[in-house]
């Protein structure tokens, strides 16, 4: 399994917003400049996880982007199957039954236990894991 790079500006756009965090919609073009990613391609991965329903959208003047949960209450198992589809470390692992080796093929076992191994891992972290101490150090008043 490899993680696209979708995958992984996902991401970084779901960590960033949570260490943001104020309340406010936070426009894309801050998310794009502080993690040196293109606003264009980063228009296309919001629009994934605003429509999985992730984040929520403002437009206009005071618009952009925020967490619609808490960061606690994503999963990185989550935001990768949002934006990579399966994690299934081989093609129809779920659907093995239905191949035609799969009645003779010894390693399904193997394969099964290292996609519960990644699917378990990817459960157990959370945003609010990789954000860690960050979120809320930008909640200030001047």
């Amino acid at each position: 399994m490899t993680v696209s790079t979708r995958g992984r500006y996902a991401l970084r756009v779901m960590v960033d917003l949570a260490e943001h965090d104020n309340g406010e919609f936070i426009p894309l073009s801050d998310i794009a400049d502080r993690q040196e990613i293109s606003e264009k391609y980063l228009e296309s991965i919001v629009a994934m996880l605003s429509k999985s329903g992730f984040v929520q959208s403002l437009r206009g003047k005071g618009g952009g982007y925020r967490l619609a949960k808490k960061p606690e209450e994503y999963t990185i198992r989550d935001i990768l199957e949002v934006t990579e589809g399966s994690l299934e470390p081989v093609p129809n692992l779920n659907n093995a039954d239905e191949g035609m080796r799969a009645s003779v093929c010894r390693e399904m076992d193997m394969w099964r236990g290292l996609y519960k191994a990644i699917t378990d891992y990817l459960d157990s972290v959370t945003i609010r894991d990789i954000a860690g101490t960050e979120i809320g150090q930008y909640d200030f008043v001047i």
